[in-house]
């Protein structure tokens, strides 16, 4: 020891500044979490009068006699500008580059299109080291809230209004805390933890399902048989759980079930043009007039069908419209949980059931008149 007397820094936030903070930001939360906010806030130094860092209540799902429960906790988010206040201290961060693409796959420095980007990617440059880069899906990260007038999931405001924004804060804050993890592993924004499972906005997801679960009664299906409900119902915090993978079928998806028995991809189709047509021919083209044009055939019912599954993702939407990756996830993940649980399953469920399975096997199987 050479008699060096190391200085505390001095505290980052006055005595006077925690006492407005607990009266305003932090009122309504336990002492313990008030303290360990506080706490979070000198060490990070970061100022919450500034936005640079929040509180913010939230549901975290914990475990409890192998059941999971919902609790009510404080959660601390950063501002994205909070996280490169951190950064910029350090004395290596050299800046960040933001670009964008669409569907086709083509970054660009910015974005002036009229629909919205794919993808947001961050290269963040650090002194000394290679660059930390990270890329920003719009389908992991965009925020929906559903509508209670018009039943249908839509954009929140920010998101509506600013997508190539929002998307390339969720890019950069993961470039952040990969180039800087001493300083910013365990800080993430706002708009990172609405994509978190394990972090629901309270009065989020359960509401929504509590609700959903007191208006299923009230729902009409034209031609559809209603089915008695036999047994318990689930909570709405059981019923917000997602499928564990031992919960999904062991008997594979149609789609799975057709391409194996039905392997004709594998083998040479037949010539359906060759040979005098006789009435064992399977031909189910409509008969044309004779001298006159062949009438269109007819669309079949599940391209127009619109879906009543409650997700985000489906609900409202036209069955025939989606895209590769969405009807990949109805075969692989809706349609094993509806077969494992088809006796409670409600009436909108069994009417979107067949519909979804004709889409699957359109596609699955091999169309040689194409």
């Amino acid at each position: 020891m050479n008699g060096t007397i190391i200085q505390e820094p001095p505290p980052f936030l006055s005595k006077d500044q925690i006492a407005i903070l607990k009266k305003t930001m932090l009122a309504g939360f336990p002492p313990e979490e008030q303290d360990l906010f506080l706490a979070r806030c000198e060490r990070a130094r970061l100022d919450p009068f500034s936005g640079q860092i929040h509180a913010t209540k939230r549901k975290q799902k914990v475990w409890k006699d192998g059941k999971p429960e919902y609790i009510e906790k404080l959660v601390t988010v950063v501002g994205i500008y909070g996280m490169i206040a951190r950064a910029v201290r350090t004395g290596n961060y050299e800046g960040t580059e933001i670009t964008w693409c669409g569907p086709g796959g083509k970054w660009q420095p910015e974005w002036l299109e009229e629909e919205n980007p794919t993808a947001a990617k961050a290269v963040v440059f650090i002194r000394n080291r290679k660059p930390e880069v990270a890329i920003a899906r719009w389908f992991s990260f965009a925020q929906e809230v559903k509508n209670q007038d018009t039943k249908q999931y839509e954009l929140t405001q920010h998101w509506y209004k600013m997508p190539d924004f929002m998307l390339s804060k969720c890019a950069r804050a993961a470039a952040l805390r990969a180039a800087f993890p001493d300083e910013l592993a365990d800080f993430y924004i706002r708009e990172e933890l609405h994509a978190a499972p394990e972090l629901e906005i309270v009065g989020g997801e359960e509401e929504k399902i509590a609700d959903n679960q007191a208006r299923e009664k009230t729902v009409v299906i034209p031609k559809a048989k209603p089915v008695e409900m036999h047994g318990e119902r689930p909570t709405p915090a059981e019923a917000s759980e997602p499928a564990f993978p031992e919960d999904m079928s062991r008997r594979g998806s149609l789609g799975e079930k057709i391409a194996r028995d039905y392997p004709s991809q594998d083998k040479p189709q037949p010539d359906l043009q060759a040979g005098p047509v006789t009435e064992d021919d399977l031909n189910m083209d409509p008969v044309a007039p004779a001298g006159g044009p062949q009438p269109p055939a007819e669309e079949p019912a599940w391209k127009t069908h619109v879906l009543q599954i409650d997700h985000r993702r489906f609900l409202g939407k036209v069955l025939g419209e989606l895209n590769e990756a969405d009807r990949h996830t109805l075969e692989t993940i809706w349609l094993p949980k509806v077969e494992a649980g088809w006796e409670k399953a409600n009436a909108a469920q069994k009417a979107d059931y067949p519909m979804v399975q004709a889409c699957v096997a359109y596609y699955k199987v091999a169309k040689p008149w194409q």
